[in-house]
């Protein structure tokens, strides 16, 4: 037997009154075929699906765009890593302005110490 609400088997016990996946009750056996897809109107998730998705909302609607995490990654660019690294999947926004931050900073960083080494060199040499 096919489960009317999501889809799943059903084993044909006289003894199983719900479904094992979404908890809606079994009708008693019916004559004729069954149709085994699930009417569309009558799709439901499994609530642990539910919850799941309704914890995922409601952190992305908590990310902003960080800019303040994004200079903090900024003058300390390790902070902006660590902070990407664990942000990256919860806060995605948030965790790209602290990455952004980190490479912009690291990036000016080696790029005033090949200018200092040059000029050095210049001098050096001259």
């Amino acid at each position: 037997m096919v489960c009317k609400h999501c889809g799943t088997t059903i084993p044909d016990d006289p003894d199983v009154h719900f479904c094992t996946n979404c908890g809606s009750p079994v009708p008693e056996k019916e004559s004729g075929p069954i149709d085994p897809r699930p009417a569309a109107d009558s799709f439901r998730y499994p609530q642990s699906f539910s919850a799941e998705r309704q914890m995922k909302d409601s952190a992305h609607s908590e990310d902003g765009s960080g800019c303040l995490w994004g200079l903090l990654g900024f003058c300390i660019p390790i902070a902006g890593l660590v902070l990407y690294l664990i942000w990256r999947n919860d806060r995605p926004n948030t965790a790209r302005s602290c990455g952004i931050g980190a490479l912009i900073s690291v990036a000016l960083s080696f790029g005033a110490a090949l200018i200092g080494t040059l000029i050095a060199l210049v001098i050096v040499l001259a």
